[in-house]
């Protein structure tokens, strides 16, 4: 039995993945640019990769130059930058996704590291390199590693070597043999590394600016900072003036009947300012209590019949909706009907004009949208853009102006996206947008590396976005004739919250079609659930262009589907194979990891 153990710890070993050797050549000129190349014989055993991906923190520094060798000859490889948390990491992916590789494969990897290398610590300046990163998840056998120290600092620079999983102030010996530095060691445990620390003088090598520090002054106390906000405003106040924004604040009168002149969909614009995909549900009860639909229940499932009767009497946006649902069929499912982006715009568009040319509205309330979002996202992009220059400009930041503002241009772009998906109830669009947006701050962040400097901005963004919203939402064209069919309609629809029994069986008495008619208006305003169930409680039929009973009423709540295309997530990234910067064992310039795929 013991022998089986042992074959099978055998066998189990022998096909395992490991590094055999891991060399490391690393140049560090006068001016602490690193030059290094690390060969790498990567074992894979019987197993079939890809090949391997290294991922080298960047911690304010720069991957430059990368070459890749594979047994050799030029490899095939790709770069990406990856993020995980605050650290971000430059990931050298080698292989081809169409090719295998097994056994002993040899790996050369140079490049250059540029950027934030010499740092201030304390009296003295410091340069910590990972010469071995603790990101590696396979044992790696053997370790050879040799430093080329500056001249300046080869004979006075106090090193020091450790070994370990991150953290680790476990040393390592070394021998020093002119300028170079030359570290030995064997048998390294997944997750574990080697950092070399160069403590020297600072009048040795000077410290570089750490990108932080260039940009966290106190820009908060500038009083021009608060100067930019102001466009913003006072372009909200204009519109909020002109378009009447805090509405009508005249008293409500109680309504307890449909308004005769208008369709479902106008009074649901008028409602709101808005057009919404929603409303196409009672808009279709409407057209049951027309006579144009009959529904029926079978076996749990909705179905809509369109009738005989002539649609000429429909006014564009009923006639448009009806032809939409059915197409050349009599009978439709309602799992089946499809409302496309088009047919929803073009419906729009026709309640839009028709409510201008009945009176109710003065102009077009798209497109005074429309040019409010243009102009205060153009105001908002102007004020950041001035706001960076000034800030950028006095902290010695210059170098960050162009790619900033470009992505804030982005910004400005996925905004856009954003609030006509918003508008238009476009769920798919409102998330590319999100996502277009946190891309492009995700990369303004990895431009200017400072915290304080996006949130003086996203303090802009969020006063832009939130001024933009409300207005938005809430700017009107109304004429007069408008302003009182929409007091009507609101007191309708506080008539129907209220859901007066005795007054409801007092109009059922004038008309056993109240009910029905009042219906899609319950629906319109988000009430139809207590209104489906007066029929019961006031034992009052069901309508006639449905079939079915009390049991089963309730279906005609369906879902309506709106047909628009799906998208699948990104993965994400294991934070467990990185590092991030410190004094010890791992987290110095360069290191990090990689593994096989």
């Amino acid at each position: 039995m013991k022998k089986i153990v042992l074959l099978l710890l055998l066998t189990l070993f022998a096909y395992s993945e490991s590094i055999d050797n891991y060399l490391v050549d690393l140049n560090i000129d006068n001016s602490g640019r690193i030059n290094a190349v690390e060969e790498i014989d990567y074992n894979f055993g019987n197993t079939e990769h890809h090949g391997i991906y290294r991922d080298i923190p960047l911690n304010n520094t720069d991957i430059k130059n990368i070459r890749v060798l594979q047994n050799g000859m030029q490899a095939s490889y790709t770069t990406s930058r990856l993020r995980d948390g605050s650290n971000e990491y430059e990931r050298i992916k080698i292989g081809n996704a169409n090719s295998y590789v097994t056994g002993l494969v040899n790996y050369k990897i140079s490049y250059t590291i540029d950027g934030y290398i010499v740092r201030n610590s304390g009296d003295k300046n410091k340069i910590i390199v990972d010469l071995i990163g603790t990101g590696w998840r396979v044992p790696i056998r053997n370790v050879v590693a040799k430093v080329n120290l500056p001249s300046n600092i080869a004979n006075s620079a106090k090193i020091k070597v450790y070994r370990g999983a991150f953290g680790s102030t476990d040393e390592l010996k070394f021998k020093k043999q002119g300028r170079v530095v030359v570290i030995k060691t064997a048998n390294l445990a997944p997750h574990e590394g080697i950092t070399i620390s160069l403590t020297f003088d600072k009048t040795l090598i000077k410290a570089d600016k750490n990108p932080d520090e260039i940009l966290h002054e106190k820009f908060w106390d500038k009083p021009i900072y608060y100067i930019f906000i102001l466009p913003i405003i006072a372009l909200f106040i204009y519109f909020g003036k002109k378009f009447n924004i805090l509405g009508d604040n005249s008293s409500i009168p109680v309504k307890y009947r449909a308004p005769k002149d208008l369709t479902l969909l106008e009074a649901g614009l008028l409602k709101d300012n808005f057009v919404d995909f929603e409303e196409l549900k009672p808009a279709i009860l409407e057209l049951a209590n027309l006579g144009f639909i009959k529904m029926n229940n079978k076996y749990g499932e909705l179905y809509l019949e369109r009738t005989s009767k002539s649609s000429n009497s429909l006014q564009k946006d009923q006639k448009l909706l009806l032809d939409e649902i059915f197409g050349e069929k009599n009978e439709i499912s309602a799992n089946d009907i499809k409302i496309t982006d088009s047919f929803f715009n073009n419906i729009k568009d026709i309640v839009h004009s028709a409510m201008i040319s009945k009176g109710f509205f003065n102009s077009s309330i798209r497109r005074a949208r429309d040019s409010f979002v243009f102009l205060a996202i153009l105001i908002t992009l102007v004020s950041i853009g001035v706001f960076l220059y000034y800030i950028l400009k006095e902290s010695g930041g210059m170098e960050f102006i162009y790619p900033f503002l470009f992505m804030t241009a982005f910004v400005g772009v996925g905004t856009y996206m954003l609030i006509n998906s918003l508008r238009s109830r476009d769920f798919m669009g409102m998330i590319f947008s999100i996502i277009w947006i946190g891309i492009s701050i995700l990369f303004m962040y990895n431009v200017i590396y400072s915290k304080e400097l996006l949130i003086a901005i996203a303090i802009i963004i969020a006063i832009a976005a939130i001024g933009i919203y409300f207005i938005y939402k809430n700017m009107n064209t109304l004429s007069f004739k408008g302003i009182i069919a929409k007091r009507n309609l609101l007191g309708l629809k506080e008539f129907i919250a209220k859901a007066e029994k005795d007054k409801i069986a007092f109009f059922l008495k004038e008309d056993k079609e109240y009910l029905n008619k009042l219906l899609p208006y319950a629906m319109l305003f988000g009430l139809n659930k207590h209104w489906l169930k007066l029929y019961k409680e006031l034992d009052t039929p069901l309508p006639s262009w449905y079939e079915g009973d009390f049991s089963t009423f309730d279906v005609v709540d369906f879902d309506l589907n709106h047909y628009e295309p799906s998208i699948s997530s990104s993965p994400s990234i294991d934070s467990s194979d990185f590092g991030s910067f410190g004094d010890f064992g791992g987290g110095g310039i360069g290191g990090g990891g990689g593994d096989s795929w």
